[in-house]
């Protein structure tokens, strides 16, 4: 569960503890669940980054591994598009807090 009022993750009623930075990426992809985040949408609108050198679009990948790990490598909530970007496919596993 997401619960965007406090910020807070919980995986089986458990927080999860996220930066501030993997928040805001799990938020993003989840609002935008099933379409294809670009990678440079993703830089932009997360990180703040217009145009991204190839050490920035690294900082991207770190990221996603890194939210993977948190939140259950076994779970198939972001799918890598090769070449692309990333794509939030656990809509059905994840819920948005009520009053979010």
């Amino acid at each position: 569960m997401i619960d965007a009022g406090a910020r807070i993750v919980f995986a089986a009623g458990v927080p999860v503890p996220l930066t501030r930075l993997e928040y805001d990426l799990l938020l993003h992809l989840f609002r935008n669940a099933g379409r294809v985040c670009h990678r440079v949408a993703l830089l932009d609108r997360v990180w703040g980054i217009a145009r991204a050198s190839g050490h920035r679009s690294r900082t991207l990948d770190v990221h996603i591994r890194k939210l993977r790990a948190k939140l259950g490598d076994d779970l198939p909530l972001i799918t890598t598009v090769r070449g692309v970007g990333y794509r939030f496919d656990g809509a059905t596993l994840v819920r948005l807090a009520p009053d979010s």
